[in-house]
Formats: C-alpha cells, structure tokens, sequence
C-alpha cells in the first residue's frame, strides 16, 4: 500500500481487518529535520497521531512505536518530535483498547544515513572524518538489538511502556580513529 501517515485517509484505507501496526514512518535524519522543522512536525507528531487515531478506530490490538534516544532531553528537532510524539502516544493509553508501546533506539549501525556508514564511506575516499565535539558519546545498537527490542516489546501486555535496551555507549571520536584505522586512512579527523 502507498500511503502518507500525514494524511489519516490514507492511513483508515489500510487499517480496516489489521492486528497489529510497527510503526516506523519518520524524518529520521537530525540534518534533514534542522532544515524542515514543519516537515518533521507533520511526519513525527502529527503521522504518529494519524497511526494512533487509525489504530484505535479500527481495533487494532496493538502498536509498537519505533522512537529514539534523542527524545530525552532533546536537543535538536528530530528529538522534539519524537517526545512530542512519545507524550502524544501516551496520551492514548488511559482511554484506548488498542494496546500501545514504544521503543527507543540509539544509533543503528551500519543502517541507511548513520554515522558509522557514513565514516566508512569517507574513510574508504581517502577524505577527513568530521567530529562535531570530541566529547560526543553515542549509543550504539546492532539492527538485531532493535530488532530484538521490537519484538520484545511486542511480546509485552503493559499498554504504555517505553522500552529501552541497554547500549554500549562510544566516544565518536574513538569510533571515527578506529575506522581512519581500518581502512588505513592518512587524512585528519576534524
């Protein structure tokens, strides 16, 4: 089905006879949503609470909502949308039948967009990695942690819960000089 989770119509014209709903439509991207903030908003909150109204009008069981570790304490658009849109879900809980869950990812290594490929990608070129602060820690999570995650989530009968596995957390520029490393890349990491 091609849809817009911004347009519930769209949304209600597939939800009719469906169980369960992984909800994973979003503006993931920090850099895209700095430059976007509407786009982000209509994406992140308002698609989500497009999800939420479907869901529960057509007696879905259950959702589980893919969120991130950037909604706590935001500091950047992408993590304002996703609390907004966490609150809003919770919101659902106290009054909906359908069952609600959320899970919060740190970095995917190696998925589409994160900084691990792209400092492969650079580094495979021969060009400088760019670390915005030396002091910057991510939390690290393989695509089958959130995969487990997703699952375990599912698995669960508390509507309302934030699932959150526990990461590894890395210092980028550690992870940036251990690639410059492994691809034997000579230029400087800015």
């Amino acid at each position: 089905v091609i849809g817009d989770i911004r347009n519930i119509d769209s949304l209600n014209a597939c939800m009719k006879n469906v169980d369960y709903v992984f909800h994973a439509a979003a503006m993931k991207h920090v850099r895209i949503c700095e430059e976007n903030p509407q786009e982000a908003i209509l994406t992140n909150v308002i698609g989500t609470q497009n999800v939420l109204k479907s869901a529960i009008e057509y007696d879905v069981k259950k959702v589980v909502i893919l969120s991130t570790d950037k909604a706590v304490c935001p500091q950047n658009t992408l993590g304002l949308t996703k609390a907004l849109a966490e609150k809003l879900a919770l919101s659902f809980v106290p009054t909906s039948k359908t069952k609600i869950f959320i899970t919060r990812f740190g970095n995917l290594m190696m998925s589409r967009g994160s900084v691990l490929e792209k400092f492969v990608d650079l580094a495979k070129q021969g060009m400088s990695l760019t670390v915005t602060s030396p002091n910057m820690e991510r939390f690290m999570m393989t695509i089958e942690d959130a995969i487990n995650l997703i699952l375990f989530a599912f698995s669960s009968d508390n509507s309302g819960h934030i699932f959150i596995k526990k990461s590894k957390v890395f210092n980028i520029l550690m992870v940036a000089q251990v690639i410059n490393d492994l691809y034997k890349n000579k230029a400087p990491i800015e």
